[in-house]
């Protein structure tokens, strides 16, 4: 009675196996929704610190300084190549906005006072009439000689001799971007020789 027990579990157990149908291949429509499901976008990463991971935001393109220094490395009143090259991407800048200008005139310590002031104003209405040429308004501009006042290095050496380097740094035109208050149509902050 045992055998035959065994016997008709045995025969139970595979004729059930007997009924599965076999293992078809995937259909074109099936695979179709694999490689779909696959090429959808996956959700953003989430973060276990926090609730949810945030992409890095987009670096805005590094502003131009409010004053750019033109040097004059050798004495006298013209504009070359490097100076040209200096005043290239504030004209783009100047020419996108309305932002006053205040161009300030600088020299070395050679020559008188009242020399130092016409050379020194001559610098700033050469870049002047630079802007201009470039479409930059003359209205928006104003102009300021300095002469000696306000050296950058000193002229002359420890012990009383010349420093042509030092000279060479204080010969200068700076140029200051000034925002324009568009409510009161007026530089937003001070302008002229007192501002340092």
């Amino acid at each position: 009675m045992r055998r035959q027990t065994t016997s008709i579990l045995l025969l139970v157990l595979g004729t059930a196996g007997c009924d599965r149908v076999k293992d078809s291949p995937p259909g074109k429509a099936v695979l179709q929704a694999q490689d779909d499901a696959r090429a959808a976008p996956r959700p953003a990463p989430r973060s276990i610190m926090r609730p949810a991971v945030q992409p890095p935001a987009p670096v805005p393109p590094t502003p131009l300084p409010t004053v750019i220094t033109i040097p004059f490395d050798k004495p006298g009143v013209a504009l070359d190549d490097a100076q040209l090259a200096l005043l290239k991407p504030l004209i783009a800048r100047l020419s996108a906005t309305t932002d006053g200008i205040v161009i300030r005139g600088h020299t070395d310590s050679h020559g008188g006072d009242r020399r130092n002031r016409f050379v020194s104003l001559r610098r700033a209405r050469l870049v002047a009439t630079y802007l201009a040429g470039q479409g930059i308004a003359r209205g928006r501009m104003t102009l300021v000689g300095l002469g000696e006042d306000r050296p950058i290095a000193p002229n002359a050496m420890p012990d009383g001799s010349d420093d042509p380097v030092g000279r060479a740094r204080n010969r200068r035109v700076e140029i200051e971007i000034v925002p324009i208050d568009e409510a009161a149509g007026k530089p937003s902050g001070p302008i002229g020789p007192g501002k340092p």
